[in-house]
């Protein structure tokens, strides 16, 4: 534990595959605790009060029965069970005394985590909330650090933190990283989870402490995005995180102050990797921008598109990654949906307006060298496009977009890419049902008619829609077409059910299968 306090925290938190004698006594006496409830915390404190104070000899024990009330004492919380008040004074009395043995940073460290788990369901002295912070910065131990940094985690989804210790707790957490070697904090995974949670929940006493410039707490967690990349839970949490942050600092305003201060960041992910490759970081950066642009203010704020569109559109003509070029389509999605006329005005440096990179990117998604997974969202972005640009601007790229999505539809197999695809067309018939079966009647794919393609995938694949807009745009857009009584698309043959013969009480044998078939 000294050595790695990453195991420590492991262990501490039971994602450990190593089960030792260690945890098999807490998986015991959590067990005693559901038989026999206040009687099992009587007779652990009984033990452990024996055992304070001492010469220094019985640290071991003392720290072990400490262990043994962390383990109990969460389980009762998770059940909502409660202990005596009387019991959780006395332990917070062994506490000040553990919290004092300079000489065992063990004993200092189950000091600090029992404080923290008492502090969930009863008040704590403020005083030794201040002191865990104080020890993040401070602790010689590296063990008591993460320790402590676990106990505050505690606290604050406990709602016994205020406010005011926002910017302290923030500051300690930056002192601790700043201290540590970026390299083997990769490797501690345990590490950055423990401190993305720690971070997320003290971020969110008050979000706005994102945009101040003076605490840099978005820096904090998109260095922990860094670091933590190619670690699921990690990303997981600091999306969470940032998704709160931005869903909160909705106001124009903010959102703009917002975006100055973490955009740089994150389209500088794109520059230090190359975007060919299957790199991390470029995946968590992509889909960090998810976040910002799905929860936008309409309009952006001046200078949005010019900021991240050069390089989502290098991303997104160059990638090869599913994880990529997914999130990457949504950011063109979200940012049409929210202010088309900013991407439209936009010009990039070779003088193609923001309308034709679209286009580009959407005719290169729908290409035969993309996979269906990986273009899976190229559909939501073909039918924003259409929608916000409309005849008037797209003129006679309008039918060409409509047939190249017609045609990758023909030979898609995925569901989530044939539901995006799909859609394009169902938006469409929301407001023209009649003009999209005049277009799909019009055109011809693999030599057959593109309306029987199309409605054939389209009713073949409809049950299996995922997501309540989607299912509703779908029947209503159905409804539509069915409201027509177009003759054509009476003509259209579909998979029906399989009918089964009668049975007539006679063996079915292969010939008599043949000469009258299901």
């Amino acid at each position: 534990w000294d050595i790695d306090c990453s195991l420590y925290l492991a262990e501490e938190t039971s994602v450990t595959a190593n089960y030792t004698a260690r945890t098999a006594a807490g998986d015991l006496l959590i067990k005693m605790g559901e038989w026999f409830n206040e009687k099992a915390v009587d007779g652990l404190f009984g033990f452990t009060k024996s055992l304070f104070p001492d010469d220094g000899s019985l640290w071991r024990s003392q720290e072990s029965a400490l262990f043994l009330f962390t383990m109990l004492l969460s389980d009762f919380q998770d059940l909502n069970k409660t202990i005596p008040d009387a019991v959780a004074s006395a332990y917070l009395e062994l506490v000040d005394f553990t919290i004092n043995k300079p000489d065992e940073p063990l004993l200092r460290a189950r000091g600090y985590l029992v404080a923290g788990i008492i502090g969930r369901s009863f008040q704590t002295p403020l005083a030794l909330l201040d002191r865990m912070v104080h020890a993040i910065t401070n602790e010689e131990s590296e063990v008591v650090q993460v320790a402590c940094i676990k106990a505050v985690e505690g606290l604050i989804n406990s709602g016994r933190v205020g406010a005011d210790r926002q910017v302290p707790i923030i500051t300690a957490i930056q002192s601790y990283m700043n201290e540590k070697d970026p390299a083997e904090m990769e490797e501690a995974d345990e590490l950055l989870v423990v401190l993305a949670e720690t971070l997320r929940s003290t971020i969110s006493l008050d979000t706005k402490i994102a945009l101040s410039s003076e605490i840099q707490s978005t820096d904090l967690l998109f260095m922990l995005a860094k670091l933590g990349a190619s670690n699921f839970q990690v990303t997981m949490i600091i999306s969470e995180a940032f998704e709160d942050i931005v869903a909160s600092l909705s106001d124009s305003a903010s959102f703009s102050a917002l975006c100055a201060r973490t955009l740089p960041t994150l389209t500088g992910a794109f520059d230090v990797a190359s975007v060919t490759e299957d790199n991390p970081l470029v995946t968590v950066a992509t889909e960090l921008l998810v976040v910002l642009a799905e929860n936008g203010s309409e309009p952006l704020p001046a200078g949005f598109v010019a900021t991240i569109f050069p390089k989502l559109n290098r991303l997104l003509m160059e990638s090869e990654e599913g994880e990529v070029l997914r999130p990457g389509s949504e950011i063109v999605k979200w940012v049409l949906s929210h202010d088309h006329q900013q991407v439209f005005n936009w010009q990039d440096a070779n003088g193609r307006s923001g309308l034709e990179v679209c286009l580009h990117i959407i005719d290169r998604l729908l290409g035969p060298s993309i996979e269906d997974n990986s273009a899976s969202e190229v559909g939501g972005l073909a039918a924003e496009l259409v929608e916000k640009a409309g005849q008037e601007r797209l003129g006679p790229f309008l039918p060409q977009l409509l047939q190249a999505v017609a045609n990758r539809l023909a030979s898609a197999q995925a569901a989530a890419f044939i539901q995006s695809l799909i859609l394009v067309f169902a938006r469409l018939s929301l407001n023209g049902a009649q003009d999209v079966v005049e277009f799909l009647s019009q055109i011809q794919i693999n030599g057959d008619s593109g309306l029987q393609i199309v409605m054939a995938k389209w009713l073949e694949n409809s049950v299996s829609f995922a997501g309540y807009d989607e299912i509703r745009q779908n029947v209503i857009a159905l409804s539509k077409l069915y409201a027509l009584n177009d003759s054509r698309l009476a003509q259209i043959q579909v998979k029906g059910d399989l009918i089964v013969g009668a049975d007539d009480g006679k063996i079915k044998t292969r010939s008599r299968a043949k000469q009258n078939p299901d």
